[in-house]
């Protein structure tokens, strides 16, 4: 009995140091993902009134869309991954949402000079 006893506290203690290394390993990977995208928010900030269209099409390739105006334009680049979740509901009926994941990045150019002059980053 006493052995049963050990062997489930050890048991215990392996499974909750197991959980707790997954639950660091999550929080690592988000502050990369964190650093990662401060890191892209720096360099279009470094691209500002430096960048032109033509240099940001090597670097992406064509936008999703392109929306003219006035004195600018913006060009948009839009990465998405559509799916569904499919939750059960009442009286054993399942509901089933479209969700969109993914990302997009908006950069004004002005016309005049071809720079890109702002930009927007958006989650989805």
């Amino acid at each position: 009995m006493r052995y049963i006893k050990y062997l489930c506290l050890i048991s215990f203690l392996f499974l909750a140091c197991a959980s707790n290394n997954q639950v660091q390993q999550k929080e690592l990977e988000k502050q990369n993902k964190q650093e990662k995208l401060q890191k892209f928010f720096d360099e279009l900030n470094n691209y500002k009134n430096v960048m032109t269209y033509d240099e940001a099409l090597l670097k992406w390739g064509e936008p999703t869309s392109v929306v003219e105006g006035k004195e600018t334009y913006i060009a948009i680049w839009r990465n998405e991954k559509k799916g569904e979740v499919t939750i059960p509901g009442p009286k054993g009926i399942t509901i089933t949402e479209q969700v969109i994941r993914g990302s997009e990045l908006r950069l004004m150019f002005d016309k005049v000079t071809n720079k890109m002059i702002k930009w927007e980053f958006e989650k989805l």
